[in-house]
């Protein structure tokens, strides 16, 4: 398996955002949350949207939704192919 590391990208510290503290919300240098919790059920509603519609979310992506259910203006930046665009259509169609 490989591990995905996003330079800039952590919303607490502004450094690299690691798999494990997407998984986990929160920032490991500063051992703060990256998001709010918002309620899980959304989450899990959204993510059997996406597999069912592409497959299964990775986890930047339900990170991504996490943060738009929470109301937090954010840009989506990743490298390509990583799912952005695949990511936008999915919620706005989810959330139409």
């Amino acid at each position: 398996m490989i591990f995905a590391r996003y330079e800039g990208l952590c919303s607490v510290c502004h450094s690299a955002l690691t798999e494990g503290e997407i998984a986990s919300l929160r920032c490991f240098r500063k051992n703060a949350p990256l998001c709010t919790r918002h309620a899980d059920s959304i989450i899990r509603e959204f993510a059997d949207f996406f597999r069912k519609a592409v497959g299964e979310p990775r986890s930047i992506q339900l990170f991504w939704a996490r943060r738009i259910f929470d109301g937090e203006s954010f840009a989506a930046v990743a490298p390509t192919g990583i799912g952005k665009t695949s990511f936008g259509i999915l919620m706005a169609l989810f959330l139409a």
